[in-house]
Order: structure tokens, then C-alpha cells, then sequence
């Protein structure tokens, strides 16, 4: 087992919720929660023209979001620790929650093992 796994993710011609609104927040909590994953703190900030940067740090790393509304683009990092346990299927399931939340049409995914 790797002692972590680090997903970078370019997501293009994202059709949804670039715009900040509480629901990503909410949802976003439940995904990692199902995913048994320690939140330590959270946090956002929203920019002219609607795009946010979301961050969620956690015990096993972090996970940070960037959207760019301007683009129909989504730039994001999942990286999760191992640890203690494996995570490696938690970090893809959360990629797979950011995919499907933000319907990007041309997700670009790289993977590094740590």
C-alpha cells in the first residue's frame, strides 16, 4: 500500500454549479462523512464574477476546489494519506461526487501515488 494518493483534476465544460451557493458546501460534507473521512476545517471564498475556492482540510490531507465560471472549468486536488487505513477508493469516489456535482463534460485526471 502507497502511503497516499494524490488526484489532480482539470474539469472542462462543466455545465452546473460554478457559482457558489450552500449546497456545495452540504453536499460536499456528506460525500466525505460517507467516505469516513476526518474533517478538521473548512473553508471558502467566493471572487467577482461568482467563481469560489473551497478548501476542506483533513486529518488524512485535503481536498481544494477552484471554479472558474468564466471558463466552464473546475480545477481541483484530492489527496488523501494511508496511513492508517486505505483511502485510495475514498479519494475516487470523491473525484467521482466532483465530476457528476460540477457535470463535467471533459473531465482530465492525473494520479500520483505518494
Amino acid at each position: 500500500m502507497k502511503q497516499g494518493i494524490h488526484h489532480l483534476l482539470n474539469l472542462h465544460k462543466c455545465k452546473k454549479n460554478l457559482v457558489w451557493d450552500n449546497t456545495f458546501n452540504d453536499l460536499m460534507l456528506a460525500a466525505i462523512n460517507a467516505e469516513n473521512l476526518d474533517i478538521v476545517d473548512t473553508g471558502f471564498k467566493q471572487f467577482n464574477g461568482g467563481g469560489y475556492t473551497a478548501y476542506f482540510l483533513l486529518a488524512e490531507s485535503h481536498i481544494s476546489i477552484h471554479t472558474w465560471p468564466e471558463i466552464d472549468s473546475v480545477y481541483a486536488d484530492v489527496f488523501v494519506c494511508n496511513y492508517t487505513k486505505n483511502n485510495t477508493q475514498a479519494a475516487q469516489n470523491i473525484q467521482r461526487f466532483l465530476i457528476n456535482f460540477f457535470d463535467a463534460q471533459r473531465p482530465e485526471i492525473q494520479c500520483i501515488e505518494r
